[in-house]
Parts: structure tokens; C-alpha cells; sequence
């Protein structure tokens, strides 16, 4: 199985005091000399590849804080997703938790296609998964140039490694994946800024949970696209998703 990182920026890709952003391709370059070696251990038969070609142009990191994203970046961080669906069976988009939430709404409207009597004509059939962090990833000591250690105390590898667990579920929607919880993209608000516990969904029900093992609710996600002509597996439809 194939799964894409795709790092917008965030506390999660941060290190240092104060706090400053890693460009993707360092953050990246740390997860697979850190991270990917562990997760290997549980996923033999996973391929990780951190795709560092989505670039937001006002930064000189080429990543922003959620707090700056605009629809504009919704709109670039879905073709991005769509340039790259046919070749991954899901993505896991690193994210800032300050419009975690308003981005796990956009993004499900971006990555489909309506008619103009509101069918459906192109519906996502792969798993996107939207996580980050309140606390930083990586230990990176004073002046040094890159990571050397997963950071303590911190929430990041845990979200880490669930959002990876959930886009191999096979589930077709945009999720946010947080302390421990699946939860529909469009349905999630942050509902706490100091806690691990940050986001909820006050009106549906989550779609899974990560204990010991990875469980799907399977009753309350939505369902595959109803025809291959609609799911933007489909190389036709899938044009027809970048324009819509």
C-alpha cells in the first residue's frame, strides 16, 4: 500500500525555541531517518512517500501556519491532492490546528464535482486524512541543522501514526484524525487550544478510535462512490474533478 504525506505547516513540522517552521523537505528528510523505520516495524508492506512539491509562495518556507491559510490554499492543497490521487491508495495531510478544522471542511467540496441540479458527478473513493499536533515532533538541539530525536511529552507521533493507521482504512472521505478519535472532516470544530483532547464532533458521531488496535465505525461512514463512473479513480473523472 501507498500512503502520501503532504505538509502544509503547523506546530507539528516545527522545532527550536521559539518555536520556528522546518521547510517540508527537512521535516520530511527527519521522518524517514526517525519515524519510518518504527512505523515499518508495525506496516511491512507500507510505502511512505512525503511529496514536498505543494509550495505556498508568501512563505519562505514554503509551508504556513494555519492561522494564513486561505481559500486560496484549499484550493492549491486539493489539486495537489488530485495531481497526485492516481499514484497513492491515500494521503495524510499535516496541518496547524487553528483551521484544522475550516480546511476538513473545504477540502471534501474541492476534491469532488456536482452538475448543475447538485448530482454528484465526481466523489472521492480514497482515504485523506487531515492531522497535526499541539506540540512539536522532533528534538532539534540549539544550533544544530537538522532533528535528532522524536521531542517528549508530545501528541505529534501519536497523531502521526494514526493518521497513517486511518489512510489505509480504504474509507472514501476527508477525515481529521486527533488524539486518539476519526472524525468527519466537515463535521469536527477545535474546541480546546491547550489540551491533547483539541478537537470534537458535537453532531455526528466519530468514525473510528485508535486504543490498541485501529477500530472503523463502519455504520457512520459515508459509503464508496455509487458507480466507477462518479469515483475519481476514474481517469475521466478525475479531470473532470480539477475543473469542478
Amino acid at each position: 500500500m501507498n500512503i502520501g504525506i503532504i505538509n502544509t505547516g503547523g506546530t507539528i513540522s516545527c522545532v527550536g525555541t521559539p518555536l520556528s517552521p522546518m521547510t517540508a523537505k527537512n521535516f520530511a528528510n527527519a521522518c524517514t531517518s526517525i519515524i519510518d523505520p518504527i512505523i515499518k516495524e508495525n506496516y511491512q508492506d507500507l510505502n511512505i512517500s512525503y511529496l514536498t512539491g505543494l509550495e505556498f509562495p508568501e512563505s519562505s518556507t514554503k509551508t504556513l501556519d494555519s492561522t494564513n491559510l486561505q481559500p486560496t490554499d484549499w484550493c492549491r492543497l486539493a489539486r495537489y491532492i488530485l495531481d497526485n490521487y492516481a499514484f497513492f491508495d491515500g494521503f495524510v495531510v499535516l496541518h496547524g490546528t487553528d483551521s484544522m478544522d475550516f480546511t476538513g471542511t473545504a477540502l471534501p467540496f474541492l476534491l469532488s464535482a456536482f452538475d448543475a441540479n447538485g448530482v454528484q458527478v465526481a466523489a472521492l473513493s480514497k482515504p485523506v486524512i487531515i492531522t497535526g499536533s499541539q506540540m512539536p515532533m522532533f528534538y532539534q538541539a540549539p544550533n544544530a541543522e537538522t532533528p535528532s530525536s522524536l521531542l517528549y511529552n508530545t501528541d505529534a507521533f501519536q497523531n502521526f501514526c494514526g493518521a497513517v493507521a486511518a489512510a489505509q482504512s480504504g474509507i472514501p472521505e476527508v477525515c481529521v484524525y486527533f488524539h486518539n478519535t476519526l472524525f468527519r472532516g466537515n463535521r469536527v470544530v477545535k474546541t480546546n487550544a491547550s489540551e491533547f483532547d483539541a478537537f470534537s464532533s458535537p453532531n455526528y458521531p466519530a468514525l473510528g478510535q485508535y486504543g490498541i488496535n485501529f477500530t472503523i465505525n463502519s455504520g457512520n461512514v459515508l459509503p464508496d462512490p455509487v458507480t466507477e463512473k462518479v469515483s475519481i479513480d476514474n481517469a475521466t473523472t478525475l479531470a473532470l474533478g480539477k475543473t469542478g
